[in-house]
């Protein structure tokens, strides 16, 4: 019994340092693209249509609004669209005062937009969604059914874009190019707590860059895509509206790179971040993560589920090893080598991450994180599978 599961650690070792060299291996690749493109803007321009939802988001949707409306792109080469999720607070009213104080507005609905002004329009949504996984998609539905551009870039109402963003997304689009999934960075602040979820976000996001690199896309973040309006058309509406599928953006871009002649591409440069702040405590934390962890095992291909499932499977062996090594000492060579693995695979992936996008001095606490990561992973995982998942006051998905 103990040599079978020291050898199954082990092996779910090695099959994790793998997959992460895997994972390394693409995002070395984006980021030589990134270095190879200048980040200017094609010429003509197209026009961009930039789609916002907000719920609930007065605190954060003036700094949005104002990062992206200062973006160096042609300002009559695009839009910003904001769809109002029934907000509860002065969301709404707070981008109507912002229209008329800054920009060329229109505030009404639809069919009744103007063709050729309004940089910056607010949307109220018609209805609610028939599922409750489906609120937000079905928000950016909305916006994109009255968007003019025949790119459409997507951001989250707590985000800001720099004065790059839309010009270097925009240059990702090459004539075969269909997706465009980009960086999101949080801003750490001050606290180790903080500055622990941004180094494992970015360890999210190059995880991300890496499978699109490989052309094997696993997951992006919806505060940073852009797609065709021709592949939302014809791929991208019924993922949208999947009631059992809460990663739209993520099963699209898995369909178009596995089923279709369009490329997915990762655009790494750093003029195309977005920044966001980490949640501020524990139990905000614990329910972000949750969502995120029930997203994964309801992926529509089977491949990619169960490589999750193999990665949960070594998170599992390994806390169990270490907890049973405490009390039975003949385990610790294998755990130790499983942990030496993880390690050396995670720091080829993340280390160039950090460096990449900034964020050189977070490395530091990489270690530090290895001792919670074990354990969170697995208590997370477990609570995702058993329980609700809830968002800003909805049940997101079972």
């Amino acid at each position: 019994m103990l040599t079978a599961f020291s050898i199954a650690l082990v092996l779910a070792a090695v099959y994790y340092a793998a997959l992460i060299g895997f994972f390394a291996v693409g995002f070395r690749r984006v980021r030589r693209e990134a270095e190879r493109d200048e980040a200017e803007a094609v010429e003509p321009a197209p026009f961009v249509s930039v789609v916002v939802a907000a719920r609930d988001e007065e605190t954060h949707i003036e700094a949005c609004l104002r990062s992206i409306l200062a973006n160096d792109y042609p300002p009559d080469a695009f839009e910003v669209i904001v769809v109002d999720d029934f907000s509860e607070d002065e969301t709404p009213g707070l981008v109507e005062r912002f229209q008329h104080q800054n920009h060329p507005v229109f505030a009404g609905n639809n069919d009744d937009a103007p063709t050729d002004t309004a940089t910056l329009r607010l949307i109220r949504m018609a209805d609610r969604a028939e599922a409750p996984a489906g609120h937000k998609r079905h928000a950016l539905h909305q916006g994109i059914e009255t968007a003019r551009g025949d790119l459409i870039l997507t951001t989250d109402a707590d985000c800001t874009a720099g004065p790059r963003w839309i010009r270097t997304m925009t240059a990702c689009f090459t004539d075969d190019t269909g997706f465009v999934a980009g960086p999101v960075r949080y801003r750490p602040g001050s606290t180790l707590f903080g500055h622990l979820q941004t180094l494992e976000f970015l360890a999210l996001v190059a995880t991300g860059a890496g499978g699109i690199g490989m052309g094997k896309p696993n997951m992006c973040n919806s505060a940073n895509v852009a797609y065709r309006r021709e592949v939302y058309e014809r791929f991208g509406l019924m993922h949208h509206q999947d009631s059992e599928n809460p990663a739209g953006d993520e099963t699209l871009a898995q369909h178009l790179a596995a089923e279709t002649a369009w490329t997915v591409r990762f655009c790494a440069h750093p003029a195309a971040l977005i920044e966001t702040d980490p949640v501020l405590d524990a139990r905000a934390f614990w329910a972000q993560r949750r969502r995120w962890a029930g997203t994964g095992p309801r992926y529509p291909r089977t491949g990619l589920v169960a490589a999750i499932l193999g990665v949960y499977l070594f998170y599992v062996l390994m806390l169990t090893g270490l907890i049973a090594a405490v009390w039975v000492p003949a385990l610790w060579p294998a755990v130790a080598t499983a942990a030496l693995l993880k390690i050396a695979a995670e720091t080829t992936l993340l280390y160039p991450a950090c460096v990449h996008f900034g964020q050189r001095r977070l490395f530091r606490y990489f270690l530090p994180e290895q001792l919670v990561q074990i354990p969170y992973v697995v208590l997370v995982g477990a609570a995702a599978a058993l329980g609700d998942t809830h968002w800003k006051g909805r049940k997101v998905f079972r």
